[in-house]
C-alpha cells in the first residue's frame, strides 16, 4: 500500500503512469480506509485529486475525498490543514457538477479552517472559486467582491498562479458586461502569468476565453484560431472538461458561420464528454442540438 502511494506521489503529474494504475490506486484508497489507515487514506485522496479531476473521473474523485474526510474525523486537530484541503477539493467537484449550494458550503467550511490556521494563500484560492460560483449564477457584484479579496490575499501571499487565475476571471466579468477592452487587458495579464509559471491548463483556459472574446466581437477567424489552439492544448493534457468546452464553442462558431453539419458533429462530441463527466453544461448543449434537429 505504501509503495503504491509513493508511486502516486512521484508521478502525480504523469497522468499516463497514473492511468495505467488507476484501478489499483482506487482500490488502495478503499483498502486503506477499511484498514483504518486514516492518514494514508487522506494522502491517497489528495495526491490523486488533480489526476482524477483533469481526466474527468469526478465520481471516483468525490468518493475518495468523502472517504478521506470521514478518515480525518478519526484524527487529531493536527490534520485540520489537510481536512481543509479535502473540503476545498470536494467543493470544486460540486462546482463542476453544478451542485452550487453544496459547493458554497464546502468552500465556506474550508475557509473557516484555513483562516483559523492563518493560511491566507488557501483562503485566497477558495475565495477565487466562490467568485466563480457567484459569476455562474450571475451574482456579479458578489463575484467582484470575492475576486477583489482573493486578489489582495493572493498578492500578499505571493501566489502568482492564483493571481493569474483571478485576472482571468475578472476578464470574464468584464466580458459579461460587454467591456471588451477590459476583458482583453485582464486576459493578457493572466496569460503572461500562466506562461511564466508554465501552467498549461490555465493557459488553455485563457486562450479559450480570448477566442470567446473575438467571437463576441464577430471576429470569427481570430476566434477560430484561439479556440482551436485551446482545444489542442486541452487534448494534449487530456483535460476532458476543457475539451468539451472547446468543442462546444467551436460548434457554436460553425453554427453561426452556417456550417450546420460541422456544428452537429462538434456539439455531439461535446455532449458525449459532458454527459460522461456529469457536468451541468450537458443540458445546454443538448438544447442546442435539439433546436437544429427540430429546425
Amino acid at each position: 500500500m505504501e509503495l503504491l502511494l509513493a508511486f502516486a506521489k512521484e508521478n502525480f503529474r504523469v497522468h499516463d503512469a497514473l492511468s495505467a494504475e488507476r484501478v489499483n490506486l482506487l482500490g488502495a484508497v478503499t483498502q486503506a480506509y477499511e484498514s483504518h489507515r486514516w492518514s494514508i487514506t487522506i494522502d491517497y485522496a489528495l495526491v490523486l485529486d488533480t489526476f482524477l479531476d483533469t481526466l474527468g473521473y469526478w465520481e471516483e474523485d468525490r468518493h475518495n475525498i468523502e472517504l478521506a474526510l470521514r478518515a480525518s474525523e478519526k484524527l487529531s486537530p493536527d490534520y485540520e490543514n489537510r481536512t481543509a484541503l479535502l473540503l476545498h477539493d470536494l467543493a470544486v467537484i460540486h462546482l463542476s457538477q453544478g451542485t452550487y449550494e453544496r459547493a458554497e458550503s464546502y468552500f465556506q467550511q474550508s475557509i473557516t479552517l484555513q483562516q483559523r490556521l492563518g493560511n491566507n494563500l488557501a483562503v485566497s484560492r477558495a475565495m477565487h472559486y466562490l467568485g466563480r460560483l457567484c459569476a455562474i449564477v450571475k451574482n456579479y457584484e458578489q463575484a467582484r467582491q470575492y475576486f477583489d479579496r482573493s486578489l489582495a490575499l493572493g498578492q500578499e501571499a505571493g501566489d502568482k498562479r492564483g493571481v493569474g487565475a483571478t485576472f482571468h476571471e475578472m476578464g470574464t466579468l468584464c466580458l459579461s458586461d460587454g467591456d471588451f477592452a477590459g476583458a482583453e487587458n485582464f486576459y493578457r495579464r493572466s496569460l503572461a502569468i500562466s506562461g511564466d509559471t508554465d501552467n498549461i491548463r490555465d493557459t488553455a483556459d485563457t486562450v479559450h476565453q480570448l477566442g470567446i472574446l473575438h467571437y463576441r466581437r464577430s471576429e470569427f477567424d481570430q476566434a477560430q484560431n484561439y479556440l482551436e489552439e485551446a482545444l489542442r492544448i486541452r487534448q494534449r493534457i487530456a483535460h476532458q472538461e476543457g475539451v468539451a468546452k472547446s468543442l462546444g464553442a467551436l460548434g457554436q462558431l460553425a453554427h453561426d458561420r452556417g456550417n450546420l453539419e460541422q456544428a452537429v458533429q462538434l456539439w455531439s462530441e461535446s455532449l458525449t464528454l459532458f454527459e460522461n463527466l456529469g457536468a451541468v453544461e450537458a443540458e445546454e448543449v443538448r438544447a442546442r442540438l435539439s433546436t437544429l434537429h427540430t429546425g
